[in-house]
């Protein structure tokens, strides 16, 4: 049993890959069409990239440490995402770029006004959001904001992932927003990228009605409205976690540090430091 369940997670994450090659054929035409837009957004984001350190911060209750050393975060670069502008740090935290490439701000479960809150917080932010929503009309007031960039994150990560060979013009990764994150970082040039507040274990503490996020949750995540939901959600966890340990190791062998800042969840995928050493590391 332990063979052939080995083999059938193997042959997903293949399969993963072919997928892949299959969205990128069918988004060509779109690519084509938005290149200038893509060319112009990549510019924005390689320029913002002013260290050889990256903290890639996620919405997990381990995001909190990094409000005791705001003075200290001077020297290294920070990515956010999604709500992480409800923290009262945020402001001075001051991310170089923030990603919200989830489809919940499309359909209405996310207020839109999320955009314009982490622009009033914090100005200098690049917002990362997906191209394709560019042509939206309820996206018409950021078509042409100097700090909001477009990107294609269309790809599923895989064991085989290999950012390497992504661009802008190709697309990014696009299953959640860390996955993102990571695969748009990991090509801006940094020696050293580490996360926090990605615990790996969200779905978990949903499912025994612990908090899953830095932040006060009002409702339940979407993945708790069923059984079935439920199931499903624990089954793409899996699949998952198996991807980021490929994924990593890929960026690992670019020559890239990796390493998890959190102090608690199961995101094992890299070695584990503590953040006020990443801080002071040398990675030049």
């Amino acid at each position: 049993m332990g063979k052939l369940l080995s083999l059938k997670i193997k042959s997903e994450q293949h399969f993963s890959r072919c997928i892949n090659l299959w969205r990128r054929a069918l988004n060509l035409p779109f690519f084509l069409s938005i290149a200038h837009e893509l060319h112009n957004s990549s510019d924005l984001i390689t320029d913002v990239a002013a260290s050889n350190k990256v903290i890639i911060a996620g919405n997990g209750p381990s995001f909190n440490l990094l409000g005791s050393c705001i003075g200290d975060l001077h020297s290294v670069d920070i990515i956010t995402s999604n709500y992480a502008y409800k923290s009262p740090f945020f402001r001075s935290l001051s991310p170089k770029l923030h990603f919200i490439i989830d489809s919940k701000i499309v359909s209405g479960i996310w207020s839109l006004d999320m955009i314009d809150e982490v622009l009033a917080i914090s100005p200098s932010t690049v917002i990362v959001l997906d191209a394709r929503w560019k042509h939206l009309s309820e996206f018409h007031r950021f078509r042409d904001n100097p700090h909001i960039a477009w990107i294609m994150p269309i790809y599923y990560p895989s064991y085989y992932s290999n950012p390497k060979r992504l661009s802008f013009v190709s697309g990014f990764h696009g299953l959640n927003v860390t996955a993102c994150a990571f695969s748009v970082a990991s090509i801006l040039g940094y020696k050293s990228l580490a996360f926090i507040g990605v615990e790996a274990d969200g779905l978990f503490r949903e499912i025994i009605d612990t908090p899953s996020h830095f932040y006060s949750e009002l409702k339940k995540d979407q993945s708790m409205s069923s059984y079935e939901s439920m199931i499903d959600s624990l089954y793409l966890s899996s699949y998952a976690l198996y991807a980021w340990s490929g994924f990593v190791r890929s960026v690992e062998a670019q020559g890239i540090d990796v390493s998890n800042l959190s102090d608690q969840g199961i995101f094992d995928v890299c070695k584990r430091q503590k953040l006020d050493n990443f801080i002071v590391s040398d990675y030049s």
